[in-house]
C-alpha cells in the first residue's frame, strides 16, 4: 500500500515539475498580467467610484 502511495506522490512531483519547467514562461506572463491588472484596477477604482455615485444621484433627480 505505501509503495502505491509512493509512486503516486512521486508521478504528481515529477509532473508538476516538468510542467513548471516547460510553462514557466507563462506561469510568469500570468503573474504579470494579473499584477498589471491589479494595479490598473487600485488607480480606476477611487475614480469609478466619484463617477457611478454621480451618475447614480442624476438619475435618482431625473426619476423625482
Amino acid at each position: 500500500m505505501m509503495n502505491l502511495i509512493t509512486k503516486g506522490y512521486v508521478t504528481a512531483q515529477v509532473n508538476a515539475q516538468q510542467f513548471i519547467k516547460d510553462n514557466r514562461g507563462t506561469v510568469i506572463e500570468y503573474v504579470l498580467i494579473i499584477a498589471v491588472a491589479a494595479s490598473l484596477l487600485a488607480l480606476v477604482k477611487t475614480p469609478l467610484k466619484e463617477i457611478v455615485d454621480t451618475s447614480m444621484t442624476n438619475i435618482k433627480d431625473m426619476v423625482k
